[in-house]
This record gives structure tokens, sequence and C-alpha cells, in this order.
């Protein structure tokens, strides 16, 4: 049962959905549960193998379920008693972890140019799955784009509907050439599900971009939850340092930080 849990888990991860692992570490008196048994958790609320079943699996089960929300581990620890949460009376204590797994993030790069190379390359390192999407075919072999989950030759458009969207976990780089293709780009994924959205360009082109948005019809407030231009303000101009800044603020946003510098200064007057 044990290998049927981890792999039902493993399986799951590795089709790009969010799983939990319940584990049950420590028992003492009377508990449902055997202690060191293994659960599996799913977003759809299945689960497989069990810790007990009873008051403590449901309650542990819809736990895990918002914690899969948030991708926060957590530990538990019940109290069975007619005076604890789940007001049982049992009489023993049980406690355990769940470690949420949460899939690869998926980075969409509309574009196969010098800066979408780059990027693609730096962003595999950090261990996202790469999608590029180009209508040019003779970039699919770049050095750069080697280890990208896919290359999809076409016009944003035509490929939308063969992407997967999720609002944690997606994150979409618009770079295509000479902005060709940018508008469409944005149009067709500014409102799907997201976790991140930028566009490379100058500031001028992004005015434009948004101002052709609204002219569309798109929200304010979605066109506004675009990243535009693209990029924290660290490079110099290389197509390197471009690829750096934009993916700084992909982890920025992505690890939900403030991205300050984080040095510590001393008092020149302390002795």
């Amino acid at each position: 049962m044990e290998t049927q849990v981890l792999t039902k888990i493993a399986n799951r991860v590795e089709k790009g959905e969010k799983a939990a692992l319940v584990i049950l570490e420590n028992n003492c008196g009377s508990v449902p549960g055997r202690e060191g048994s293994l659960m599996g958790v799913f977003e759809d609320g299945s689960i497989v193998g069990t810790v007990g079943g009873g008051a403590i699996e449901y309650d542990i089960i819809q736990r895990t379920l918002k914690a899969m929300e948030r991708n926060r581990n957590f530990k538990f620890d019940y109290s069975l008693t007619e005076d604890g949460e789940l007001e049982m009376s049992c009489g023993g204590q049980t406690s355990g972890f769940v470690k949420i797994l949460v899939p690869k993030n998926n980075l969409i790069i509309f574009g196969a140019g010098h800066c979408a190379q780059k990027l693609a390359k730096f962003a595999i390192g950090c261990n996202f799955s790469v999608t590029v999407i180009d209508d040019r075919e003779e970039f699919k072999n770049h050095p750069d784009f080697e280890g990208i989950e896919e290359y999809i030759v076409g016009t944003p458009e035509k490929v939308i509907d063969k992407l997967k969207f999720d609002k944690n976990s997606t994150f979409i780089v618009i770079a295509t050439r000479g902005h060709m293709h940018d508008f469409e780009a944005a149009k067709a994924v500014v409102e799907k599900d997201y976790k991140y959205i930028g566009m490379l360009g100058s500031r001028k082109k992004a005015l434009e971009l948004k101002e052709k948005l609204v002219n569309d019809g798109i929200d304010k407030d979605l066109i506004n939850r675009m990243y535009l231009p693209i990029g924290l303000d660290i490079s110099n101009g290389t197509v390197e340092e471009i690829g750096i800044s934009i993916l700084g603020e992909i982890l920025k946003v992505k690890n939900e930080l403030d991205g300050k510098s984080r040095r510590i200064e001393i008092d020149k007057n302390d002795q």
C-alpha cells in the first residue's frame, strides 16, 4: 500500500497536478490510525491510502486542501478526548506531518529571439518547465532551448488551446519578434489563469499595447496586472542581463518577496 500511495502521488505531480503526502508519525494510547501510515490527498478531494479514517482523517483532508491553495506544509497534533478539537473519546494522541507537493512552475514564452533564448536557459536552471511558442521552426534546436518542455511552432492565437494555465504556477512572457505578435499573444492570455505575465519592450510600446487592449474591450484591472515593461531595473541592456532581470522579477512574484537588498550596514559610530 505504501508504494501505491507514493506512486500515485508521483504520477499526479508528474502530470502537473498538486498532491499532498500525509504521514502519521506518532501515536500514544488508543488511536484509529497505525503509526507510520501514509495517505495521498489530491486537489479534487480524492485520496489514496488512509491514516485511520473517521473524524481525524476527514479533518486532515480538509486542512490539506486548504494548505494546497497556499502551498504550505503543516504539522498536526490531535488529542482524542472529549475536550479535544474533534471531541473524540478514544483517549489517545496522534500527530504527523503533511507535505504539499507542487509540480514545476510553468514558464510560457511567446517568442524565440535572443532574450527569450537566455531567459529559457536561466529558467530551466531554476527548475521551471519551459514552453516556447514561435512561428519560426528554425529556432527549435537552438542550444539555449535544450531541456525545455516543448517548442510549439505557430502564432499565439493558433496554439493557445494547446497550453495549460494555472493561477498559482503559470508564468507568461511575451517577447515576439519585432513585437509582431505581442498584441495577439496578450489578448490570447490576459483573461487566462496565471501568476505572472509580462511583455518585453519599451515604455512607449507598453503604453501602446495597453491602450490597444483597452480599445478592444479588455478589463483595465486585467491589463494592469501585466508587467509592462518587463523585468527589474538591473540590466545593462545585454540579452544575458535582460534575461536575468526578467527571471528576477518572475522569482520575486513566485516567491512573494519584495526583492530588496539584504545588505546589513554597521553604525559608523560603533567602536
